[in-house]
């Protein structure tokens, strides 16, 4: 029963490869990247969400297990190219709105610490203006 399981998910991958026209390679980049916005929506989490990269990163260790067992021993240089592929643009997604909301919080206070009617702070909101009524994702 598991290897018809192993060797059915092997013939749906290669079936989606085939007809999509698209590599291995670009189908893991493709489908880090669906997983990880499907997720997003599913979870109704902000962007950047961490527990979406999870998921994403444990449904490529599910497919590298399920490549092991097709194959019968790991291929590391193909084990590592799918990790690194299909990991890229959640990661990136993630750590940008990570760098996102921490500008965001020293924006809000810098802010804080100005007078509310002074010039400078006018300055300041005006410089950044969405720092006070809305946080980045």
């Amino acid at each position: 029963m598991r290897m018809e399981i192993v060797d059915f998910y092997h013939h749906t991958k290669g079936l989606a490869a085939g007809l999509s026209g698209q590599s291995f390679a670009m189908l893991h980049v493709h489908a880090g990247l669906l997983i990880y916005i499907v997720c997003q929506i599913a979870i109704r989490d902000r962007r950047g969400s961490w527990l979406a990269l999870g998921i994403v990163a444990q449904a490529e260790l599910l497919n590298e297990i399920l490549d092991n067992f097709y194959f019968g021993s790991w291929r590391w240089t193909d084990t590592i190219s799918d990790v690194v592929l299909t990991l890229m643009w959640p990661t990136l997604l993630v750590l940008v709105s990570y760098i996102r909301r921490r500008r965001w919080a020293a924006d809000q206070l810098r802010l804080a610490a100005v007078p509310l009617g002074s010039s400078r702070r006018k300055r300041l909101a005006a410089a950044h203006p969405t720092s006070d009524h809305t946080r980045p994702a």
